[in-house]
């Protein structure tokens, strides 16, 4: 035989080889032996079963607590609708535990000394109603992950209480309520080191016991962060630890002569919020609320408030848990956020009329709302707004909420305002928010009103010159005239379908729950939709034409 080919190792290099070939192939046959990693499993729960040992599939539910107990990491589990008396429930596995999307929430119910649900891991918790009747007992101890479209109530304790976590704890879209004197509608904590910030987007907290709170922040290491949030508490709305990291609060409502330890940051009121029904724990906004479209986006915000209704997207949603829908709210919140079948007592709300308007804003009292027909409702959502009402002479800021009479003309070059109608018979009310331009409002009579805002002012008399031939457009450059798409004037407006339209110089836009901009220009009225659409009426040809999201429609000047 001949020698070793070229490429050949040494024999001595091959004998140092083989145990770590022989230790390698070993490894390789015992990964092909081993069983595969089991995927997630999807378990389910439902109020009338008692099975505490299956696999709680879908033909075969199990009990809750062993459907989430029972859970390995990465399990889902789904609650079916219904009510369910429960135990504590605690586990320290992550999951997905929820309700049925597009049903009613699961009532879960617990009459215990500890939290009705405890979850620790990053675990997210979505669609569901937990009520506490136990003394002192809590709803629900978060540390880590999400809490996501969930209503929490106590009756003597507390509604959450929220932990760090390395990777941060979340609760968003959220109702948290404290009916008994002393709880706490949320109580923001430290938990394992090292700890993530505590953040609460979007969330209604109310502590409306004698002595209850809002928001407690006892964090003193990590963040505690509030955006867009509502607090309200019979003794403080926020309270954060003299000694503890700071209660960062941005775009949200809370009185502060009811709060101390916070650092307030930016887009922050404190008028009332107006409820649909404190009293009752439905804590939808009506239509006169300050709090709609005053909070702030970021990448922390969920995709819908509790009863499904989307947060616009690239649009400023609402303080609070609820996003106003374009009319009054009616009736009670969903699932009966107190009272009734979860085992709490109504407790009064605190007295509006005793809240501090630190701001310097006020709700429009009862006696100022308006009337179909002859006033509107005013409340200046952001800088500064001026009005003018009929036979005056001259414009004064507007500083609060105030019903003006039709025929007022506003100034929201500087500012955006608010403006609240009557749209039918039966008084139900809707608002829109206007800016960046100056416009007069009016109503069409009926029993459906139309509220109509035209737009006024500008100097039209710069457009001379500006012919439709590319000879008159060079002429009027060359007189220092502005070219034919030059804006004279122009108004913005966001509406939730209620019944209002924009009066340009040759078109009007009626809307359709939508965000556009109307602009009267030298060669014609544009009418831009940014969200929704606007049914657009072009004065000279005599025809609609349906502008939808993302298009525009110029109705051109006369030649």
């Amino acid at each position: 035989m001949s020698a070793d080919p070229a490429w050949a190792l040494p024999r001595t290099v091959i004998r140092a080889a083989r145990p770590a070939v022989a230790a390698a192939l070993a490894a390789a046959l015992a990964a092909l032996a081993a069983p595969a990693t089991a995927p997630a499993a999807q378990r389910f729960a439902s109020a009338g079963s008692a099975d505490t040992l299956g696999t709680c599939s879908a033909l075969a539910p199990c009990r809750i607590d062993w459907a989430i107990t029972g859970a390995a990491a990465a399990d889902e589990v789904v609650i079916e609708p219904g009510e369910y008396a429960i135990s504590p429930i605690a586990t320290s596995t992550p999951l997905t535990v929820h309700g049925v999307a597009g049903q009613a929430r699961p009532r879960l119910l617990s009459n215990s000394d500890t939290a009705a649900l405890t979850l620790r891991g990053e675990t997210t918790l979505r669609h569901v109603l937990i009520s506490a009747a136990g003394s002192q007992q809590d709803a629900l101890t978060l540390q880590g992950g999400t809490g996501d479209d969930v209503v929490l109530v106590s009756k003597s304790g507390d509604g959450a209480k929220l932990a760090g976590s390395p990777d941060g704890t979340i609760l968003r879209d959220s109702v948290a309520r404290a009916l008994g004197g002393d709880g706490r509608a949320l109580v923001l904590k430290d938990g394992t080191t090292p700890s993530g910030p505590v953040d609460v987007i979007n969330v209604t907290a109310v502590g409306d016991g004698d002595g209850a709170d809002g928001v407690v922040s006892q964090v003193t290491r990590g963040e505690a962060r509030l955006r867009n949030v509502v607090a309200r508490g019979d003794s403080h709305d926020l309270q954060a630890s003299a000694n503890g990291a700071p209660l960062t609060v941005e775009y949200s409502n809370f009185r502060p002569s009811a709060s101390f330890g916070y650092k307030d940051g930016p887009g922050n009121q404190s008028a009332d919020p107006r409820f649909a029904d404190a009293a009752d724990g439905d804590y939808r906004p009506l239509a006169e609320s300050p709090t709609i479209d005053a909070g702030a986006t970021g990448a922390l915000l969920g995709d819908a408030d509790p009863d499904g209704n989307p947060r616009a997207l690239g649009a400023a949603p609402d303080i609070g848990a609820f996003e106003w829908t374009g009319s009054s709210p009616l009736g009670r919140a969903s699932n009966a956020l107190a009272g009734g079948s979860d085992g709490t007592d109504p407790a009064p709300a605190p007295d509006a009329a005793a809240d501090e308007a630190g701001d310097g804003a006020r709700a429009t009292p009862a006696r100022e709302q308006p009337i179909a027909g002859k006033s509107v409702g005013l409340a200046p959502a952001s800088g500064n707004v001026r009005v003018r009402e009929p036979g005056s002479g001259a414009y004064v800021t507007l500083r609060a909420g105030d019903a003006v009479p039709l025929g007022t003309t506003i100034d929201a070059r500087q500012g955006a305002v608010r403006l609240v109608s009557v749209r039918d018979a039966a008084g139900t009310l809707q608002a829109g928010v206007f800016s960046k331009g100056v416009f007069r409002v009016s109503q069409l009579g009926g029993r459906t009103p139309l509220t109509v805002v035209t737009l006024v002012g500008g100097d039209f008399g710069r457009c001379r010159g500006a012919s439709a031939s590319a000879s008159g457009a060079r002429v009027a450059r060359a007189a220092g005239h502005s070219d034919r798409d030059r804006v004279v004037r122009q108004l913005w407006g966001r509406d939730r379908g209620g019944r209002f339209r924009a009066d340009g110089r040759y078109a009007a836009g009626t809307l359709r729950g939508t965000v556009w901009v109307t602009q009267d220009r030298c060669d014609g009225t544009l009418t831009r939709v940014v969200e929704g659409a606007v049914s657009v009426y072009d004065k000279r040809r005599h025809r609609r034409v349906l502008v939808r999201r993302g298009h525009s429609y110029l109705a051109r000047a006369a030649r």
